[in-house]
């Protein structure tokens, strides 16, 4: 009896503490929901890539109480390495509510096959997470067993919305949400209300006039309305002729794209800034920035994209530089041919190589190009060219079964490409 009545007294003491109030009469904010996008209208892609918590070591941030009625209390001081890997912890909060909400986030982080896992995002989302209030109770079961833990989570946050192409902050956004766990409790309700606060600034995010002004792009483009609808066929100003060209100047015509953080190699088809790449390499991005051999950079602006086919077709600054020829007719086993790319660092961009057709194979239902020239991962979408200067395919893909190049490397014909894509070579 005298220790009932010690506990009650301790309690009461406990709730009479001014410091102790503060903490723990907090109130959660009412959830806001995501109103839905407007039907049809492009959305750009986000991912989450940073998160900071601005707390200090050791700094008190809840209240903690315990014992079969929590009736002892004990202050939540914040660690460092509560904060260990963030990124890894949040990102599939924040891409499960992207994709709930009908945003686009680009690569499952969940997914651990997924190798690009947002590379190509338009817009990369970074948060400050200023400040946290907690108040929790750890019931410790009467006849044993796990520990339930409930009670509710506040955080404040300040959002920033990064413009991989633009290379600026585009929207900046504070939100204060909480959420308060069941009553009863759970053995992972810290984890569990950690998780729902974070989940409850994400939608606050996404319902801020400034978020959704950044990733909706509702206004059509000078080079949508010259390009027509997607069943229309684009005429590529150029690319028709068939004159010798040196190799080493067609490196000119090839560019390299970055959309993202993916890397990959485009090549410019019309004298008016059409240019040919995968759609791996810009999936996803409705802008991309292009770089040409001498440096120069230019935004990009995707116009069509076939997934299956893994085509794509971007309108930019040509930059003063001549579109290559197109060859349609078929390549034979033994012809020599050329790739032009940006291998594995940006610093490599123009390399190129030189190596024979080894064969044309039918894998999937559709035509590739097999050949033994030197590609690797940021070659994708650049030009394989013939001895005169004209591009007969573009990179695809490279055969490795052990992570190491067997030189069995395949390209999309050309042909296949402008099909797909509903373009007309013309002169």
């Amino acid at each position: 009896m005298r220790g009932l009545v010690g506990m009650f007294a301790g309690l009461l003491a406990l709730s009479a503490s001014p410091a102790l109030a503060q903490v723990w009469n907090f109130e959660v904010p009412p959830p806001v929901p995501a109103p839905p996008l407007p039907a049809g209208a492009p959305v750009k892609s986000a991912t989450l890539t940073r998160v900071v918590i601005q707390l200090n070591a050791g700094q008190e941030y809840g209240r903690l109480r315990s014992g079969w009625v929590c009736e002892d209390s004990y202050p939540l001081n914040w660690k460092s390495r509560d904060a260990d890997d963030p990124v890894k912890i949040y990102q599939p909060i924040f891409f499960q509510e992207l994709k709930d909400a009908g945003f686009k986030s680009e690569g499952d982080p969940n997914n651990l096959f997924e190798e690009r896992a947002a590379s190509t995002s338009d817009l990369q989302v970074a948060v400050a997470i200023k400040d946290i209030r907690a108040s929790f109770c750890q019931h410790v079961p009467f006849l044993g067993g796990s520990d339930m833990v409930s009670g509710k989570l506040l955080f404040e946050a300040e959002w920033q919305v990064y413009s991989r192409v633009k290379g600026e902050i585009i929207a900046r956004v504070s939100t204060r949400g909480g959420f308060a766990t069941p009553a009863k409790g759970s053995p992972d309700g810290f984890a569990v209300a950690f998780a729902g606060a974070f989940a409850e600034n994400v939608r606050q995010l996404l319902a801020s006039e400034a978020f959704r002004s950044a990733v909706l792009d509702t206004a059509p483009s000078m080079a949508a309305a010259n390009a027509g609808t997607p069943g229309s066929r684009i005429t590529l100003l150029g690319s028709a002729t068939t004159t010798k060209r040196p190799i080493g100047d067609a490196v000119g015509s090839v560019v390299a794209i970055f959309a993202g953080q993916a890397m990959g190699t485009g090549f410019l088809v019309s004298s008016d800034g059409y240019v040919i790449t995968n759609h791996h390499v810009v999936d996803g991005s409705k802008y991309v920035k292009i770089r040409w051999s001498d440096g120069f950079e230019t935004v990009g602006e995707v116009i069509r994209s076939h997934k299956l086919r893994d085509v794509a077709l971007i309108k930019t600054d040509p930059h003063g530089r001549q579109p290559l020829a197109l060859r349609r007719d078929h390549i034979q086993a033994g012809d020599t041919v050329f790739a032009v790319g940006t291998p594995l660092d940006e610093k490599f961009q123009g390399t190129l190589t030189k190596g024979i057709v080894s064969a044309n194979r039918v894998l999937d239902g559709f035509s590739f190009i097999q050949s033994d020239v030197a590609v690797d991962h940021g070659n994708s979408g650049g030009p394989l060219l013939d001895e005169m200067g004209a591009v007969v395919g573009l990179t695809q893909w490279g055969y490795q079964p052990d992570g190491v190049s067997h030189d069995l490397n395949f390209f999309i014909p050309i042909g296949d490409a402008l099909d797909f894509l509903a373009l007309t070579p013309a002169s």
